[in-house]
């Protein structure tokens, strides 16, 4: 199996063929306990652990100059040889988004960095229908313990919560595949957590709703919920490793207009299960900021009869002031997720009082 090495040093990407000068190095494999796991992930090779969900992330501390990731991808869209995107973060440069082109492959993040400690994040910024990842380990100086934060969110959602087709920069709408605009990690989600100092952990797939899916999908958010590899649903989510304290709940745009009491009681029905498993938590409802003219007042009023029959005091309701569609194919784009993200913080915020 070919393994392709890929330097980056402070915006310069580029491939490396020979031989590099060695650093005095350490790896360390993905069963070290400094590594800060986030998100659904498979553990039961506790050498490779398996994530398929956008948004999962990895964390760590270190010291030295240099940085080399190793990280598995399934390749499962082999009849178009293509890979997941993962972005990755060093301290507070700017974030870099990268296109895995091999089943296993060794990045050098940083060959240049100052003396001292650093820390780093790598997320997986595509979907779970690309295909799992796997994290190998990190080289680096030396690791040393990552500080957990004290919040935790969940965003449930679709392709919008998933970062669908937001980010054209590099390839425009249309021009290659589905998901090269795929951007998880600068989402409305996980940039609102950051502003909360929060972890994310994104529980969407595009094209599935509430009480039904578009786009020729035949499971709904509900039906997949419970598992650690969503659309696939073959390995159950261990629940106790992420416990939110806020659940944001972005589902009705692929259901579209249907019988109200189907999508009242099942959305009812999911929301008492959240309740049940998570008494303590606070419950966002959101309508979706992609809805045309003609869907938003009937998915708002829709919303609203859920929300009053719920009668919960710890569910808010939160109705998007504008709609956001300026990314492909009706999404919205990076400014937008921006846009959303401070919308939702400036309304969390108070309430919340983090």
């Amino acid at each position: 199996m070919k393994t392709l090495i890929i330097a980056l040093v402070f915006g310069s990407l580029f491939v490396k063929c020979t031989t590099v000068k060695k650093e005095p190095t350490t790896f360390y494999g993905a069963e070290n306990k400094l590594f800060n796991y986030v998100g659904r992930i498979d553990f039961s090779d506790k050498f490779a652990p398996r994530f398929w969900a956008p948004g999962v992330y990895i964390q760590a501390n270190f010291t030295g100059p240099f940085c080399e990731i190793e990280i598995n991808d399934e390749g499962f869209l082999k009849e178009v040889t293509e890979h997941n995107y993962i972005e990755v973060v060093i301290d507070s440069l700017p974030v870099r988004r990268i296109h895995l082109t091999g089943k296993s492959n060794k990045l050098i993040i940083a060959r240049n960095l100052s003396k001292g400690k650093h820390s780093i994040t790598i997320c997986k910024t595509t979907e779970t229908k690309i295909g799992y990842l796997e994290f190998i380990g990190l080289r680096v100086e030396k690791l040393f313990p990552f500080k957990k934060k004290k919040r935790r969110i969940e965003f449930i959602g679709d392709s919008m919560t998933c970062g669908n087709g937001m980010d054209n920069d590099s390839i425009q709408c249309g021009e290659r595949h589905w998901f090269d605009q795929h951007c998880a990690y600068i989402s409305y989600g996980p940039s609102l957590a950051r502003r909360f100092n929060a972890d994310w952990m994104l529980t969407s797939v595009s094209g599935y709703g509430m009480s039904r899916s578009c786009c020729n999908n035949d499971k709904t958010i509900p039906e997949i919920y419970d598992y650690t590899d969503l659309s696939q649903c073959s390995i159950k989510w261990d629940k106790k490793n992420y416990r939110p304290d806020l659940i944001s709940i972005c589902l009705g745009q692929n259901d579209g207009k249907q019988k109200i009491e189907l999508f009242t009681s099942t959305y009812l029905k999911f929301l008492k299960k959240l309740r049940k498993e998570n008494p303590k938590t606070t419950l966002l409802i959101l309508d979706s900021p992609m809805a045309k003219e003609s869907f938003k007042p009937y998915l708002d009023s829709m919303l609203n009869l859920v929300y009053k029959k719920f009668n919960d005091k710890n569910t808010i309701l939160y109705l998007y002031k504008k709609r956001y569609c300026r990314g492909c194919v009706g999404h919205p784009d990076k400014v937008e997720h921006e846009l959303l993200t401070e919308e939702l913080y400036a309304f969390l915020s108070p309430k919340l009082k983090w």
